[in-house]
């Protein structure tokens, strides 16, 4: 029974549950548990005093006692003999839920994009049934664990569910992680961050599959992909706005899309067209490609543009394409920047000629910007060396000056300056050419916000310079390129790969080039 003990001196039964008899009983919010000495224990829901009902039956072969805390429920059970169990039942049902054995989400998209395809993987044991609902818990569909499913309706309102049922005995259905994926009818795209190690001007753009780019997908396969850079260049966006749309055998990777060609360019303008809306703006085509059917696409694409004392934001979209012309998706739009990573060649030829002239070769590099000389004590760059000019010319006078070295540097006009060239001032002697693979320690150390790290190759190969963290994870690529043998340096500005600033503390240098493996270590200083 259940009794209304708020006036003491007058109790009334408010409610009565027929059932197994209880040999003890414990109350927790809205869960009865009654041990019964031939049947277990009943977990009764009495969120309604009124009409309590049986939500389920903990195995038990001579309960005697029941007491929860927590999660965990203890029975003890005379086992029908001499031996006495202290059996453990972890609970995932709570006062509120109108089932027993039940986990839910809350709401996982608020974005509210549609999704087509969803998995769950998650770790279990014993019986756990997974369900995933995409009306916000209306009705539930099965999940195979770690299998893909395509929903029957798409929706938004998604949310996950574990029911889990009582296995006979020692514990009940326990699941310990869960994992939520899921696809909608456009790509997304996961980020977009500078291709290390080369001169600039290309970005990498990683994407997730749209929904239907699987392999068993039969209505409406995704056909292709399309990746547009959006135009920020306003006089040729309004000229392009102002030319009726063209459709050419060139635009048969875009669906529907009405498109402008210039110059051997091809853009279209954004539109707003329910599900398939393009991205406010116009957007030039970089590049389609076909489905293979993997988790994530890479795509490099081009940028106008790269970082220096500004950042030259490019933003991109990409979009799914079908067999049908108007059937696509264009996903939302990110942006990214590039970065030209390579300083140029060391100067070569450094001579001293008659006159007090010092003189080297031209820089054979696109970029190239201008030389800068130096005066110093020791034959390398160390802080203490003495700025004696720039020049954009391949000389410069140096009559008058006293120094035991003289070094030559070239910097590219992203600010990226070489090793540097260096003479003996006594002998007229070209620095050595390196003969082992060396790393030097970072200057400055610690550092804040960026750092110089020099290197020596004793030959031309592939180099990789990249920047770990102390739990071993890689932060960012510095290089990764072939370079000429001879003395190089790399600039780390204390950032990771996708250019957000990381935080104090340690970090570890790493060169790997010609077989060998050098590593120092770095302290950043906020």
């Amino acid at each position: 029974m259940v009794v209304d003990i708020g006036d003491a001196s007058a109790p009334v039964v408010v409610g009565t549950y027929s059932g197994r008899s209880g040999v003890q009983l414990d109350l927790e919010g809205n869960l009865l548990f009654a041990s019964s000495q031939s049947s277990g224990v009943s977990v009764i829901d009495v969120s309604t005093p009124a009409a309590p009902t049986l939500l389920t039956t903990l195995p038990a072969a001579w309960a005697m006692g029941v007491s929860r805390h927590g999660d965990q429920v203890f029975v003890g059970d005379n086992n029908s003999g001499d031996t006495k169990l202290l059996r453990s039942y972890r609970m995932f049902a709570s006062a509120g839920y109108a089932e027993s054995g039940l986990a839910r989400s809350l709401g996982i998209n608020p974005a509210g994009t549609t999704i087509k395809q969803w998995r769950v993987t998650a770790a279990t044991t014993g019986d756990v049934q997974l369900g995933v609902s995409l009306d916000d818990g209306t009705s539930f569909a099965n999940a195979v664990n770690g299998a893909w499913t395509y929903a029957a309706t798409p929706g938004s309102a998604l949310r996950w569910r574990t029911s889990h049922e009582s296995a006979g005995g020692a514990h009940d259905a326990v699941c310990t992680s869960l994992q939520l994926d899921w696809r909608a009818p456009a790509a997304h795209i996961d980020d977009v961050t500078d291709i290390p190690g080369d001169q600039g001007g290309l970005i990498r753009l990683r994407f997730t599959r749209a929904a239907d780019d699987f392999a068993a997908q039969t209505v409406d396969p995704v056909t292709g992909y399309t990746v547009w850079r959006r135009l920020d260049d306003g006089a040729l966006a309004a000229a392009l706005a102002a030319e009726p749309a063209t459709v050419s055998a060139k635009a048969a990777a875009c669906g529907d899309l009405p498109l402008r060609e210039s110059d051997g360019r091809l853009f279209t303008l954004g539109q707003a067209d329910g599900a398939k809306a393009m991205p406010v703006g116009v957007w030039e085509v970089m590049g389609s490609f076909l489905p293979t059917q993997q988790e994530q696409y890479v795509f490099p694409a081009a940028t106008l543009a790269d970082s220096g004392a500004t950042i030259p934001w490019a933003v991109y979209c990409v979009t799914a394409h079908t067999a049908k012309p108007a059937l696509w998706y264009a996903s939302a739009p990110d942006s990214g920047w590039s970065t030209d990573n390579l300083a140029p060649a060391v100067p070569e030829g450094l001579h001293r000629e008659p006159g007090d002239l010092l003189a080297w070769q031209a820089s054979p590099a696109d970029d190239f910007q201008y030389f800068s000389v130096f005066g110093c004590a020791v034959d390398h760059l160390d802080g203490t060396e003495t700025l004696i000019g720039h020049t954009i010319g391949t000389s410069l006078a140096i009559g008058g000056l006293a120094h035991a070295h003289f070094l030559v540097t070239a910097t590219d006009c992203h600010g990226n300056r070489s090793a540097a060239a260096v003479l003996d001032a006594l002998t007229g002697a070209a620095g050595p050419v390196p003969t082992v693979t060396r790393l030097y320690p970072c200057r400055p150390n610690p550092f804040n916000p960026s750092t110089t790290i020099n290197f020596d190759l004793p030959q031309d190969g592939r180099v990789a310079l990249e920047v770990y963290d102390v739990r071993g994870s890689l932060v960012r690529f510095l290089v990764d390129a072939d370079l000429p043998r001879g003395s190089h340096r790399a600039t780390w500005d204390g950032r990771d790969a996708s250019g957000r600033a990381v935080a104090s503390g340690s970090y570890f240098a790493r060169l790997e080039a010609g077989g060998r493996v050098e590593t120092v270590r770095m302290s950043l200083v906020r």
